[in-house]
């Protein structure tokens, strides 16, 4: 831990990704509020939930792109300083009357913003992979998965309190500002990043020195082969996009229960469901912290059979209509959650080849969200069709079946458990 807080660039990238998701977190409440302000409430949020959308099937490009860019540093102050006057674009067009068009606006402008900030961090990648070295990679980003989170903790608490204080305007400024102040950290440590560039310059593939003549999807099985031969990694994939997908349309299945389930609220049903974000976050912010001691002697097989368990757990609780075992099981399942990010992330950090590393963990990070879309969606139709008893049996099958799945790769994996 003493050797983390005393790496300076890291601590300074740290930082400033902790500044901009302030900034991030205050929009954020500041669109919500806002549509409340409009007639058109219901298309207004429409509108805002498919902008936000659209980037999680754009990590594959964003990061190939980040792969072909040379001069990673400059692309990145570029990103931060286009999101700075994207943001000072909002606070002209929020000095307007509230209207479903500004919302249209303000969502494409937030579009642009995110996607900018995507192909921002896969251009990190390369960053890290010089700012830290491959002991210390998982605990460092344990540690700064868990102050992120304590920050959004913080953030979402006291954004309220802007706004009371502050009108829509000021609050993009704000936003703005916070752009603006990375930009100035990293601005700072160029010099630095730079020298390590120099000691350890970029990889690349000499048999395709001239990238640009490959296509994208031969460069997208490119780096399919490169993960599929890591070891176990394809089983491991494979599973948790199963689990992430069984277990997205839980906060629907809570509403469900809430609803149909007699006593299945604490204090009452607005509580309860504001409950359930606070419980998850909590938890993956205790994971990432124990992701630096108890969790780091765990191997990514052992973390994912927990986190497959407590679904069998969660799925048991919906049918026993125990409340208060369902938020204790999402709580385990969250804390497991968190420690399973960083060992994984910096496991393929350190063994997937440097120059196509940004399009293979997009590729990756798109398959597992595949798994949310498409197993979520079709637990979200079901809903209309099955009764909740139904659907909570057939998926606490699925999960249990999924436990003994990882049981036996485990057994199967016995010496090597990664």
């Amino acid at each position: 831990m003493k050797q983390i807080l005393s790496n300076k660039l890291f601590m300074s990238l740290t930082l400033s990704d902790l500044i901009s998701n302030f900034g991030d977190s205050l929009y954020y409440l500041v669109m919500m509020r806002y549509v409340l302000d409009i007639p058109q409430t219901t298309l207004a949020m429409s509108i805002i939930y498919l902008s936000e959308m659209i980037p999680l099937m754009t990590a594959i490009f964003t990061g190939d792109l980040a792969d072909r860019t040379s001069n990673k540093i400059s692309a990145i102050l570029k990103t931060q300083l286009l999101r700075v006057g994207l943001y000072l674009g909002v606070a002209y067009l929020m000095s307007f009357e509230a209207a479903l068009y500004l919302v249209l606006g303000f969502s494409l402008i937030n579009l642009i913003s995110d996607l900018a900030g995507q192909y921002e961090s896969s251009l990190f990648i390369p960053v890290s992979l010089r700012v830290l070295n491959n002991e210390e990679r998982e605990s460092a980003m344990g540690f700064k998965q868990a102050l992120l989170q304590a920050g959004q903790v913080i953030f979402l608490s006291s954004g309220s309190i802007f706004l009371l204080y502050f009108s829509y305007r000021q609050i993009a400024l704000i936003n703005s500002m916070t752009f603006l102040l990375s930009f100035l950290i990293l601005w700072r440590i160029t010099p630095q990043i730079k020298r390590l560039f120099i000691d350890r310059p970029l990889e690349t593939d000499q048999k395709e020195s001239d990238q640009d003549s490959l296509n994208f999807l031969k460069r997208l099985k490119l780096a399919y082969l490169q993960f599929r031969d890591l070891p176990h990694m394809m089983n491991i994939l494979i599973i948790v996009a199963l689990l992430n997908g069984v277990l997205a349309a839980l906060n629907n299945l809570l509403v469900l229960s809430i609803d149909q389930v007699a006593g299945f609220v604490i204090g009452s049903a607005t509580q309860t469901i504001a409950l359930f974000p606070i419980v998850l976050l909590i938890g993956q912010l205790i994971g990432s912290l124990l992701a630096m001691s108890i969790f780091k002697h765990l191997g990514l097989y052992q973390e994912l059979f927990l986190g497959a368990l407590a679904g069998v757990f969660i799925y048991l609780s919906l049918w026993l209509g125990n409340v208060y075992a369902f938020f204790a099981t999402i709580f385990f399942l969250a804390l497991v959650s968190g420690a399973i990010g960083p060992k994984f992330n910096a496991y393929l950090m350190n063994h997937l080849p440097e120059e196509r590393i940004s399009l293979t963990m997009s590729s990756i990070g798109t398959l597992i969200t595949s798994g949310v879309v498409i197993i979520g969606g079709v637990t979200v139709i079901l809903m209309n069709f099955l009764s909740l008893k139904l659907l909570v049996v057939s998926l606490f099958v699925s999960m249990l079946s999924l436990s003994l799945y990882v049981i036996y790769q485990m057994i199967q994996r016995r010496k090597d458990l990664i």
